[in-house]
């Protein structure tokens, strides 16, 4: 009986026709199982989105330990978004030692725009001391342009020698 039934199934035209009745009755059995299998994906799924900040959390459905995450992961996304500069940053959700460390940052990198004279440079944000050093600055700048024009000097580098 064995060999019969194996003859019949990969006989070429019985055997088609029996694999394809069983493919088509047997293929919804799939779809109800993985339904079950992906359920604990779904609050995987569910968890990463609250932690991302998606419209797509439900946050009904964290335990206490995933809505712990959730929050050190908005406060850290937060935090980011302020060192960034973004418009979404909330200085009220800073801690102090936060906002002082942005505000220290914040300064570093307005000097560093004023010293390459880049146009995001606000002067009435430095201190005393970083704007004298940014006066001195610019006058060594002027001062030396004046002088290489007074005496006819290029500086741009030569291609040829003569």
């Amino acid at each position: 009986m064995k060999a019969s039934l194996r003859k019949f199934l990969w006989a070429p035209a019985a055997g088609l026709g029996l694999l394809l009745c069983l493919f088509l009755c047997l293929w919804p059995l799939p779809l109800f199982t993985q339904s079950s299998a992906l359920a604990p994906n779904a609050g995987v799924e569910n968890l990463e989105a609250c932690k991302a900040g998606r419209a797509a959390c439900d946050s009904s459905k964290l335990s206490a330990t995933q809505l712990t995450e959730v929050a050190v992961a908005s406060h850290g996304r937060n935090v980011a978004n302020c060192r960034n500069g973004y418009d979404s940053c909330d200085h009220s959700k800073l801690s102090e030692p936060e906002a002082e460390a942005l505000a220290v940052a914040n300064h570093k990198h307005n000097v560093a725009d004023c010293n390459e004279g880049m146009q995001s440079c606000d002067p009435a944000k430095l201190t005393p001391a970083a704007l004298i050093e940014l006066q001195i600055s610019v006058g060594f700048y002027i001062m030396t342009s004046k002088f290489l024009e007074t005496f006819g000097i290029d500086m741009q580098p030569v291609t040829e020698v003569i």
